[in-house]
């Protein structure tokens, strides 16, 4: 029951992501039939079912990306506007940890660690943020 559950809820899930980004096209006129001749292989009812009705479905890139490149930056700017926020948000919460430790060394030490980590964290995600613009300048300077 359990695996039921989540298949359906996978699909559902696949569904809801995929079909707001599809276009479905019909070309020709589907009730009409292929007017041909039939051949001594053909019979007269297969002739007859066979329609002129082509459906094209077509995916729209969501992104709106061309290369790897581009991907990269993109998703790497997401994640910078997503964590520039939460590094302003620690660096304060760190500050009023210190505030709030009133000389209590044991509090002290907890917003010295937290502000210590916040450093770290943001030192990483700034860090990888500057090498993959380097890459990624690098790369194209290379291609073109």
């Amino acid at each position: 029951m359990k695996t039921l559950r989540t298949i359906f809820f996978s699909l559902t899930i696949a569904f809801l992501v995929i079909l707001p980004f599809t276009k479905v096209v019909a070309q020709g006129k589907p009730d009409a039939t292929v007017t041909r001749l039939p051949d001594a292989k053909t019979t007269k009812k297969e002739s007859s079912s066979k329609t002129d009705f082509d459906l094209n479905i077509k995916l729209d890139n969501p992104l709106k990306v061309s290369t790897v490149q581009d991907a990269v930056k993109f998703f790497l700017g997401v994640i910078m506007k997503i964590a520039l926020p939460f590094i302003v948000l620690f660096f304060i919460w760190s500050g009023f940890n210190f505030v709030l430790a009133r000389g209590n060394p044991e509090k002290v030490k907890e917003a010295k660690n937290m502000f210590f980590y916040t450093i770290i964290g943001t030192l990483l995600i700034l860090g990888a943020w500057a090498i993959t613009n380097a890459i990624i300048g690098t790369v194209n300077t290379i291609t073109t």
